[in-house]
């Protein structure tokens, strides 16, 4: 299935240009949008008398029927939509282009600030949350780092604890003091579990409450330090920040690990902080169960008969009891869990305008 890209970083502009020309040298066809006004798109390259070199003309407008736009773009063997500035987009806008993505069958890449003055933008935020990829346009680094702040992200049985036990026992072994967090909020009090079996207990268990700072002389008193903590969508902003305090002033290597967004595909508060300010790691999952091809991207929660629910708190932890969850496909998440015909365009349409994500 076609994936929606959220790129980001310095040299946007730049990168759009390259893309279409190189899709263009293939011979596909494009569409070039631009959420600002639908203006040309121009990159800050520039010759020695400050002619900009590098500018893309729009071809599509950005409006409020853009999931309605991908009917001709079907009709006309468009290839992929690229759009600049989608952090200026609408969170309805964002969805928009998700589903022309998946009901039509078309590439979408979309262009835009992670972050604006500390906030994350509405759309950015969105994008984050139903991309396959999230991507730093300007190769900065960003993974070479051993004194970042990381989060890595996957959907429901990526084996993220068991990925973060196995980090932990390298770095062991490298020499290093390996401190394991976890909040509270979780399916195990102090205990780091793997689905296959393998545990470790937690050095510290965060309740709500808790001010990370509480733990600064304990996390100061290893000498080689790495701090790798479970289950971080759990933990709340203000602990995030006091993380991303502690990676800046002590250069203390941190590693997250957690789900992006939950059974309705919204953020966790936790993990929101994180995509707005940690460098990003996908964790491949298992494939859907539909066909074994397709990579699971969505969580889903449903009863012990198999139902899905689609209401409900944000935190249920599975207890074993009532509630068990699934990790879906793009098209049975949308099929199955949202109840959209996804092989029938004129249905979806139909469907998102009763739910006003098209007004």
């Amino acid at each position: 299935m076609e994936k929606l890209y959220f790129r980001y970083g310095n040299g946007k502009s730049t990168e759009i240009c390259q893309t279409a020309y190189n899709y263009r040298s293939a011979g596909a066809k494009i569409v070039v949008m631009n959420a600002d006004l639908n203006k040309e798109i121009t990159s800050h390259v520039e010759t020695e008398n400050g002619e900009k070199i590098l500018t893309l003309k729009t071809n599509s407008p950005v409006n409020k029927d853009l999931f309605e736009q991908g009917f001709a773009f079907k009709r006309q063997g468009v290839s992929a939509v690229l759009v600049d500035n989608a952090h200026m987009l609408t969170p309805n806008e964002v969805d928009q282009l998700f589903y022309l993505c998946k009901v039509f069958g078309i590439t979408v890449i979309t262009y835009g600030n992670r972050m604006i003055n500390g906030n994350i933008p509405s759309a950015s935020m969105r994008l984050m949350e139903l991309s396959n990829e999230i991507e730093p346009v300007d190769d900065n680094n960003y993974y070479f780092n051993r004194n970042h702040l990381k989060f890595y992200y996957g959907a429901m049985n990526t084996g993220k604890s068991l990925k973060l036990l196995k980090q932990a026992f390298t770095l062991e072994k490298e020499g290093l003091d390996v401190i394991v967090m976890k909040p509270a909020t979780d399916r195990t009090a102090t205990l780091v579990t793997s689905r296959i079996g393998l545990s470790r207990k937690a050095d510290i268990v965060v309740s709500a409450s808790d001010d990370i700072k509480e733990y600064s002389d304990f996390i100061r008193g290893k000498e080689r330090c790495v701090i790798l903590v479970d289950e971080a969508q759990f933990l709340t902003p203000n602990q995030i920040n006091e993380l991303a305090r502690i990676n800046m002033e002590y250069g203390i290597p941190i590693g997250c690990y957690g789900l992006k967004t939950d059974f309705l595909t919204h953020h966790f508060e936790g993990s929101g902080v994180l995509l707005g300010i940690a460098d990003l790691e996908k964790l491949r999952t298992t494939c859907c169960h539909c066909t074994g091809m397709e990579g699971a991207e969505f969580n889903a929660r449903k009863y012990k008969d198999g139902e899905y629910i689609t209401e409900g708190s944000q935190v249920a932890v599975d207890d074993g009891k009532e509630i068990a969850y699934d990790s879906l496909c793009e098209r049975c998440y949308i099929r199955d869990v949202q109840g959209l015909p996804i092989d029938e365009p004129t249905k979806v349409m139909k469907k998102l305008m009763e739910r006003g994500i098209i007004k």
